[in-house]
């Protein structure tokens, strides 16, 4: 509870339904997509997890974490803006939203959705604030 990486129990159905849901975004479109390619889901679930990890740690001050579900949803918007651009004119169909992350990852994917969002300060309301500008942009 400390880290607050606990809070309080499972949360409500009402707080779960309020969360974005991962599958409507590009990101969770392609990742859909790849659970037929073991090696290229694996792939972009360890980038994930390294961009959640990077993220909670990039933040780690002020004795406050950044919780791990913020980390994923902030993690994910910004990949979703950069994986939009990564498509460049093709069309966002999950086979080309696939086929894009299978080939550039989301590290890449984050990078460019960082830039675009202007992406600068890694406190977590920088962080929730880039999160936003990419979801608007996307």
């Amino acid at each position: 509870r400390a880290a607050g990486v606990i809070e309080g129990g499972a949360p409500s159905r009402r707080r779960l339904a309020t969360r974005s849901s991962p599958v409507r975004s590009p990101l969770g479109i392609a990742m859909a997509q790849l659970r037929e390619d073991p090696e290229a889901i694996y792939r972009a679930l360890s980038e994930l997890a390294y961009l959640v990890n990077l993220l909670i740690a990039a933040h780690g001050g002020g004795g406050r974490w950044l919780r791990p579900i913020d980390a994923s949803e902030i993690a994910t918007a910004i990949c979703d803006r950069g994986l939009t651009k990564l498509l460049g004119r093709k069309r966002p169909t999950p086979e080309n939203l696939a086929a894009v992350l299978a080939a550039r990852g989301p590290v890449a994917a984050f990078r460019v959705g960082w830039r675009l969002a202007g992406g600068d300060d890694w406190s977590a309301s920088g962080l929730r604030a880039a999160a936003r500008r990419a979801r608007k942009r996307a």
